[in-house]
């Protein structure tokens, strides 16, 4: 009889009750901890406990609070912002909430679970799919194929400042061959998810993919990404094999957590994450280097999890398709109207004004039952103390009216001195001594949540945030 595994006896306390949600919510407390170190103007309190959340973690594994002190301390600054936040965090967002909803589940008293194993998986891989196909969906475009302002350019910018070489340069093949590279990836092959003979082959090329993104300053979405991915790959019906990932995780943690907090004392306690009008070489280095924890990670990941593919599958209950179908919800709201900014559409070149739609396949005149990016006024001119204080070139966007009024309102409180502005509403002409007095600086409640980007005026549509 041969002794029992260290990593899965009974015996070992660190290990002795550690499930897929200690597994779950320990990648995600790493996820979001990489996400605060490397996003902008985060508040030093909340990156701070999180470090302590996942120092916790490592020596006290098994006990839960610690990834749920996580999770409650962002949680108050990600719903203060939303739904100004970028892609992934509104993600982030979503799951804390979906988490906090569980724990108040159970401090009720309702201990029986929501969803069956094979439902928790397919939860998490058909929400995976509707993410990655919304993004690649969103760049079906004419402004992502164009060769002079395509966001495959733009993000692959960084790879040649690496090498010291000019990504504007590059022959039309190669374009081409990042344009094609990223559709392929975010539109077909997490389908690949959906079945459990190709969703390990799928999950490596996603592991891959955000790998690759990691080099171009994107370390926050491989973290977020290498919980999502672990989710689709998780055998919720076979602890064993969830206690297999016990020590890879702890390495992962303890090489992300130093990195982590010295990338945020560097580059956002130290002011050096960008560097002129891009980001900074030591940004994009810390993000490199997070590459191998991540890969280290995701490699055993890959090597632990096989799926298994079962003779007659188990019904899934309406419940677990439900967060896909919200997710889709949210993620198509720029074609419906109610918003057109971080709803899967970074990066994407896309413009969903109506009558001036650059989409290959959907005609937003058509489809628009909101027409609040159709409201929209033009910056003639600004005083120099706002165009100081903006750095934009204002002249060369359209702004709708409810995006603007909530900027402005915001210039009025920021800038000290006086704003003058000149602009072009409903065809009329405005000049304005004073914003802060001004109608247009009045933010209505329901501004903040219509959240729009600016309107290129010309060409198929400029890379954006």
């Amino acid at each position: 009889m041969q002794p029992a595994s260290p990593v899965m006896s009974p015996a070992n306390p660190a290990t002795a009750t550690y499930t897929h949600r200690h597994l779950l919510l320990h990648l995600f407390v790493v996820a979001q901890l990489v996400h605060f170190a490397f996003a902008p103007d985060q508040v030093p309190v909340v990156m701070g406990v999180l470090v302590v959340a996942c120092i916790m973690l490592l020596l006290r594994p098994q006990q839960l609070i610690w990834p749920l002190l996580g999770v409650g301390i962002t949680l108050p600054e990600q719903l203060g912002k939303f739904p100004e936040l970028a892609n992934h965090a509104t993600l982030e967002l979503f799951i804390s909430l979906g988490i906090l909803f569980v724990v108040l589940r159970y401090a009720a008293g309702r201990r029986s679970p929501l969803f069956t194993p094979d439902e928790k998986s397919r939860l998490f891989c058909t929400s995976a799919v509707v993410v990655y196909f919304l993004t690649g969906f969103h760049k079906l475009n004419r402004g992502f194929f164009d060769a002079d302002t395509s966001c495959a350019l733009h993000i692959n910018h960084y790879l040649f400042r690496y090498l010291g070489g000019d990504a504007e340069s590059l022959p039309l093949w190669l374009i081409r061959s990042f344009q094609g590279g990223t559709l392929l990836l975010e539109l077909i092959v997490p389908f690949g998810l959906l079945f459990a003979r190709t969703r390990r082959w799928a999950v490596a090329l996603l592991f891959g993919f955000h790998a690759y993104l990691c080099f171009f300053g994107f370390a926050n979405f491989a973290s977020f990404g290498l919980f999502f991915l672990s989710a689709c790959l998780l055998p919720f019906d076979r602890p064993p094999a969830i206690n297999a990932l016990y020590k890879p995780l702890q390495r992962y943690t303890q090489l992300t957590v130093p990195l982590a907090a010295t990338a945020y004392l560097v580059c956002n306690v130290g002011g050096l994450r960008f560097e002129g009008d891009g980001l900074s070489l030591y940004f994009l280095g810390f993000s490199a280097l997070f590459c191998l924890p991540y890969l280290w990670m995701a490699g055993r990941v890959l090597l632990t999890f096989r799926p298994v593919t079962r003779p007659a599958p188990a019904p899934v209950r309406f419940r677990a398709w439900l967060p896909a179908l919200l997710l889709l919800a949210w993620g198509t709201q720029c074609y419906y109207g109610t918003t057109n900014r971080a709803t899967l559409t970074m990066y994407s070149n896309l413009v969903t004004e109506a009558g001036r739609s650059n989409h290959l396949l959907i005609n937003t005149a058509y489809t628009k039952l909101f027409h609040f990016e159709e409201d929209y006024l033009l910056l003639r001119e600004v005083s120099p103390n706002l165009h100081r204080f903006t750095g934009t070139t204002y002249h060369q966007f359209s702004y709708p009216l409810v995006t603007f009024r909530r900027r402005a309102a915001h210039w009025a409180r920021e800038v000290r001195e006086p704003v003058y502005i000149r602009l072009q509403y409903r065809g009329q002409t405005y000049e304005i001594r004073d914003l802060s007095g001004s109608p247009f600086a009045r933010e209505r409640w329901y501004d903040r949540y219509l959240y729009f980007r600016e309107t290129p005026l010309k060409g198929y549509g400029v890379c954006m945030w």
